[in-house]
Protein backbone atom coordinates (compact mmCIF):
# COMPACT_ATOMS: atom_id res chain seq x y z
CA UNK A 1 0.00 0.00 0.00
CA UNK A 2 1.16 3.53 -0.68
CA UNK A 3 1.96 5.72 2.28
CA UNK A 4 1.03 9.32 1.51
CA UNK A 5 1.18 12.38 3.68
CA UNK A 6 -0.15 15.79 2.71
CA UNK A 7 2.22 18.27 4.35
CA UNK A 8 1.49 21.68 2.94
CA UNK A 9 -1.15 22.50 0.39
CA UNK A 10 -1.65 25.51 -1.88
CA UNK A 11 0.69 27.91 -0.21
CA UNK A 12 4.29 28.20 0.90
CA UNK A 13 4.71 30.95 3.49
CA UNK A 14 7.88 32.44 4.86
CA UNK A 15 8.33 31.86 8.57
CA UNK A 16 9.83 34.25 11.06
CA UNK A 17 13.60 33.90 11.10
CA UNK A 18 16.26 35.02 13.51
CA UNK A 19 18.84 37.72 12.84
CA UNK A 20 21.04 40.14 14.68
CA UNK A 21 19.97 43.76 14.38
CA UNK A 22 20.12 47.11 16.11
CA UNK A 23 18.03 50.28 15.72
CA UNK A 24 19.19 52.62 12.96
CA UNK A 25 18.44 56.32 12.57
CA UNK A 26 17.11 57.15 9.10
CA UNK A 27 19.63 59.06 7.00
CA UNK A 28 19.67 60.95 3.73
CA UNK A 29 21.23 59.27 0.71
CA UNK A 30 24.54 60.35 -0.79
CA UNK A 31 25.09 61.35 -4.42
CA UNK A 32 26.44 57.89 -5.24
CA UNK A 33 23.35 56.05 -3.90
CA UNK A 34 19.84 55.56 -5.19
CA UNK A 35 16.74 55.83 -3.00
CA UNK A 36 13.90 53.28 -3.00
CA UNK A 37 10.32 54.21 -2.09
CA UNK A 38 8.41 51.29 -3.66
CA UNK A 39 8.91 47.61 -4.31
CA UNK A 40 10.30 46.50 -7.64
CA UNK A 41 13.32 45.27 -9.55
CA UNK A 42 16.63 46.90 -8.63
CA UNK A 43 19.47 45.40 -10.60
CA UNK A 44 22.00 48.07 -11.64
CA UNK A 45 25.34 46.41 -10.95
CA UNK A 46 27.52 48.17 -8.39
CA UNK A 47 24.69 50.31 -7.02
CA UNK A 48 23.84 50.89 -3.37
CA UNK A 49 20.07 51.24 -2.93
CA UNK A 50 18.77 52.91 0.22
CA UNK A 51 15.26 52.45 1.56
CA UNK A 52 13.55 55.83 2.20
CA UNK A 53 10.33 54.52 3.78
CA UNK A 54 8.59 51.31 4.80
CA UNK A 55 7.37 49.28 1.82
CA UNK A 56 4.91 46.41 1.56
CA UNK A 57 3.51 44.08 -1.06
CA UNK A 58 0.92 41.34 -1.15
CA UNK A 59 3.36 39.33 -3.29
CA UNK A 60 7.16 39.49 -3.45
CA UNK A 61 8.48 42.97 -2.71
CA UNK A 62 12.07 43.45 -3.87
CA UNK A 63 14.09 41.78 -6.60
CA UNK A 64 17.82 42.54 -6.37
CA UNK A 65 20.32 41.97 -9.16
CA UNK A 66 23.92 40.83 -9.04
CA UNK A 67 26.49 42.99 -7.22
CA UNK A 68 24.06 45.40 -5.57
CA UNK A 69 23.76 46.55 -1.95
CA UNK A 70 20.49 47.29 -0.17
CA UNK A 71 20.56 49.55 2.91
CA UNK A 72 17.27 49.20 4.82
CA UNK A 73 18.08 52.50 6.52
CA UNK A 74 16.00 51.64 9.59
CA UNK A 75 12.86 50.90 7.53
CA UNK A 76 10.95 47.65 7.10
CA UNK A 77 10.10 45.50 4.10
CA UNK A 78 6.93 43.44 4.39
CA UNK A 79 6.15 40.82 1.76
CA UNK A 80 3.25 38.38 1.29
CA UNK A 81 1.17 40.99 3.12
CA UNK A 82 -2.28 39.54 2.43
CA UNK A 83 -4.77 37.27 4.18
CA UNK A 84 -3.09 34.05 3.11
CA UNK A 85 -4.09 30.77 4.64
CA UNK A 86 -3.53 27.07 4.23
CA UNK A 87 -5.62 23.97 4.35
CA UNK A 88 -6.39 23.00 7.96
CA UNK A 89 -4.91 19.73 9.19
CA UNK A 90 -2.68 19.49 6.13
CA UNK A 91 -0.39 16.96 7.83
CA UNK A 92 -3.09 14.76 9.42
CA UNK A 93 -1.82 15.59 12.90
CA UNK A 94 -5.50 15.90 13.92
CA UNK A 95 -6.47 12.63 12.31
CA UNK A 96 -8.59 12.87 9.16
CA UNK A 97 -10.63 15.83 10.37
CA UNK A 98 -11.57 18.13 7.47
CA UNK A 99 -10.74 15.60 4.74
CA UNK A 100 -13.23 13.97 2.39
CA UNK A 101 -12.44 10.24 2.31
CA UNK A 102 -15.54 8.83 0.60
CA UNK A 103 -13.43 7.89 -2.44
CA UNK A 104 -10.64 6.42 -0.32
CA UNK A 105 -11.96 3.18 1.18
CA UNK A 106 -8.44 1.90 1.75
CA UNK A 107 -7.14 4.96 3.59
CA UNK A 108 -6.10 4.64 7.22
CA UNK A 109 -4.16 6.78 9.63
CA UNK A 110 -0.89 5.52 11.09
CA UNK A 111 1.87 6.78 13.34
CA UNK A 112 5.02 7.92 11.56
CA UNK A 113 7.19 6.25 14.17
CA UNK A 114 5.60 2.88 13.38
CA UNK A 115 5.83 3.14 9.60
CA UNK A 116 8.55 5.32 8.10
CA UNK A 117 10.80 8.23 9.05
CA UNK A 118 9.01 11.41 7.93
CA UNK A 119 7.94 14.83 9.12
CA UNK A 120 5.25 14.99 11.78
CA UNK A 121 3.74 12.22 13.83
CA UNK A 122 1.05 10.95 11.46
CA UNK A 123 0.84 9.36 8.01
CA UNK A 124 -2.16 8.50 5.86
CA UNK A 125 -1.80 5.11 4.19
CA UNK A 126 -3.70 4.75 0.90
CA UNK A 127 -4.37 1.97 -1.60
CA UNK A 128 -4.04 2.43 -5.36
CA UNK A 129 -7.07 4.31 -6.65
CA UNK A 130 -7.88 6.03 -3.36
CA UNK A 131 -8.66 9.74 -3.66
CA UNK A 132 -8.70 12.21 -0.76
CA UNK A 133 -9.99 15.78 -0.98
CA UNK A 134 -9.19 18.75 1.24
CA UNK A 135 -11.35 21.55 2.53
CA UNK A 136 -11.54 24.72 0.47
CA UNK A 137 -8.95 27.40 1.07
CA UNK A 138 -9.28 31.03 -0.02
CA UNK A 139 -6.60 32.44 -2.32
CA UNK A 140 -6.65 36.21 -1.72
CA UNK A 141 -4.37 37.48 -4.51
CA UNK A 142 -4.95 36.88 -8.21
CA UNK A 143 -2.33 36.04 -10.84
CA UNK A 144 0.43 34.88 -8.56
CA UNK A 145 2.08 31.52 -7.90
CA UNK A 146 0.67 29.06 -5.40
CA UNK A 147 1.84 25.51 -4.79
CA UNK A 148 -0.13 22.37 -3.97
CA UNK A 149 2.34 19.91 -2.45
CA UNK A 150 1.94 16.29 -1.51
CA UNK A 151 4.62 14.70 0.66
CA UNK A 152 5.25 11.01 -0.06
CA UNK A 153 7.33 8.78 2.20
CA UNK A 154 8.61 6.52 -0.56
CA UNK A 155 10.33 3.22 0.03
CA UNK A 156 13.65 2.59 1.64
CA UNK A 157 16.02 1.39 -1.06
CA UNK A 158 16.32 -2.14 0.35
CA UNK A 159 12.52 -2.50 0.20
CA UNK A 160 12.35 -1.90 -3.56
CA UNK A 161 12.33 -4.88 -5.91
CA UNK A 162 12.06 -3.38 -9.41
CA UNK A 163 13.11 0.26 -9.45
CA UNK A 164 11.65 2.52 -10.80
CA UNK A 165 8.45 0.62 -11.58
CA UNK A 166 7.64 0.02 -7.92
CA UNK A 167 8.00 3.63 -6.80
CA UNK A 168 5.02 5.25 -5.11
CA UNK A 169 3.17 7.52 -7.53
CA UNK A 170 0.48 10.12 -6.89
CA UNK A 171 -1.54 12.65 -8.85
CA UNK A 172 -2.41 16.12 -7.53
CA UNK A 173 -5.55 17.92 -8.74
CA UNK A 174 -7.05 21.31 -7.84
CA UNK A 175 -10.63 22.46 -8.40
CA UNK A 176 -12.37 25.80 -7.97
CA UNK A 177 -15.53 26.60 -6.01
CA UNK A 178 -17.68 25.49 -8.98
CA UNK A 179 -16.09 22.06 -9.01
CA UNK A 180 -14.16 22.76 -12.21
CA UNK A 181 -10.71 21.21 -12.40
CA UNK A 182 -7.97 23.82 -12.66
CA UNK A 183 -5.44 23.60 -15.48
CA UNK A 184 -2.46 25.93 -15.32
CA UNK A 185 0.36 26.44 -17.80
CA UNK A 186 3.43 27.63 -15.91
CA UNK A 187 5.97 29.79 -17.79
CA UNK A 188 9.67 29.26 -17.09
CA UNK A 189 12.80 30.72 -18.61
CA UNK A 190 13.31 27.76 -20.93
CA UNK A 191 9.68 27.13 -21.88
CA UNK A 192 6.16 26.49 -20.63
CA UNK A 193 4.87 23.35 -18.96
CA UNK A 194 1.57 22.27 -17.45
CA UNK A 195 1.94 23.07 -13.77
CA UNK A 196 -1.43 21.70 -12.68
CA UNK A 197 -2.62 19.01 -12.57
CA UNK A 198 0.39 16.76 -12.07
CA UNK A 199 -0.31 13.10 -12.72
CA UNK A 200 1.39 9.82 -11.89
CA UNK A 201 4.46 11.43 -10.36
CA UNK A 202 6.94 10.06 -7.85
CA UNK A 203 9.41 11.87 -5.57
CA UNK A 204 11.97 9.11 -6.16
CA UNK A 205 13.47 6.59 -3.75
CA UNK A 206 13.40 7.74 -0.12
CA UNK A 207 10.44 10.08 -0.44
CA UNK A 208 9.87 13.77 -1.05
CA UNK A 209 7.28 16.01 -2.63
CA UNK A 210 5.08 16.06 -5.70
CA UNK A 211 4.25 19.70 -6.50
CA UNK A 212 1.54 21.34 -8.61
CA UNK A 213 2.31 24.94 -9.65
CA UNK A 214 -0.77 27.17 -9.81
CA UNK A 215 -0.54 30.35 -11.87
CA UNK A 216 -2.90 32.93 -13.36
CA UNK A 217 -5.84 32.10 -11.11
CA UNK A 218 -8.52 34.56 -9.99
CA UNK A 219 -9.21 35.25 -6.34
CA UNK A 220 -11.43 32.56 -4.91
CA UNK A 221 -11.87 29.27 -3.10
CA UNK A 222 -9.98 26.17 -4.18
CA UNK A 223 -9.44 22.66 -2.89
CA UNK A 224 -6.96 19.87 -3.57
CA UNK A 225 -7.43 16.19 -4.34
CA UNK A 226 -4.68 13.61 -4.18
CA UNK A 227 -4.99 10.24 -5.90
CA UNK A 228 -2.81 7.27 -5.04
CA UNK A 229 -1.79 5.84 -8.40
CA UNK A 230 0.01 2.77 -7.06
CA UNK A 231 -0.70 0.00 -4.63
CA UNK A 232 2.83 -0.17 -3.28
CA UNK A 233 3.98 -3.32 -1.56
CA UNK A 234 7.16 -4.16 0.24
Amino acid sequence: MGKIKLLSVLLVLASNGFAQYHPVVHRAITDSEEGIRTGGNYAKSGTTYVLLNDITSEKSTLFLGNNVTLDLNGHTVRFADAEYGHIPNAGFEEGTEGWELSRAPGARLENTADVHVFMGQKLLRMKAGDVITSQYVYLPVANRSYYAMCGVTGWYYHEMRKYPEDEMKVSVYVEDANGTMVRCMAPYGDGTIEGCPVEKKSPRLGGGFVVAHLTGLPVGRYRVSVKAETDCTG
